[in-house]
């Protein structure tokens, strides 16, 4: 989508503002009309949206359970998440009447908050995210280069599981 927002910006970019087609340049292949760009715009924020808020969480939830059937499992992360966004939109409910009261702000006001708390929280989490990448992953990769130290860890794997096997056994 970016790519051809570009391209589209970059045609029209050259049109003279009096002239609505643009006569003088040739449309380049990949112009799609206005609506279906918004279009493929909006179904690839919402999916986003939804992907992060609702199933990610519910998923890892899911995985993270100690449930033995899917059906349990599926109920305590939809219970844990439910108990989450409930106790989460609470607070965040709370918060925003208490800054449209004191504040006198509008609803416009307070969806405009909402959206920088938002993108605030997103920057949040890619900033502390990509600084523990950073670090952790040339990290792993020096200390799987060392094969020794990882033999030996992985000896001391073997004898842990092999214990722990031995007592499952009796």
């Amino acid at each position: 989508l970016v790519p051809n927002d570009i391209t589209i910006s970059n045609y029209y970019k050259n049109c003279p503002e009096e002239q609505s087609p643009c006569e003088n340049f040739k449309p380049p292949i990949s112009l799609l009309p206005s609506k279906t760009l918004e279009f493929l715009w909006q179904t690839t924020y919402w999916t986003t949206y939804i992907m992060t808020w609702a199933v990610y969480p519910i998923v890892q939830s899911y995985a993270v359970s100690g449930d033995f059937t899917i059906l349990n499992k599926l109920k305590t992360a939809l219970r844990d998440n439910a108990l989450f966004y409930g106790i989460a939109g609470f607070i965040g409910a709370a918060l925003m009447i208490s800054i449209a009261i004191t504040q006198q702000l509008t609803f416009e006001a307070l969806l405009g908050i909402a959206i920088s708390l938002g993108n605030a929280w997103g920057l949040f989490l890619l900033v502390a995210l990509l600084g523990i990448g950073l670090v952790q992953v040339p990290r792993q990769l020096w200390r799987d280069s060392q094969l020794e130290i990882s033999l030996k860890s992985l000896y001391f794997d073997i004898s842990t599981f092999a214990n722990e096997l031995n007592e499952a056994k009796y």
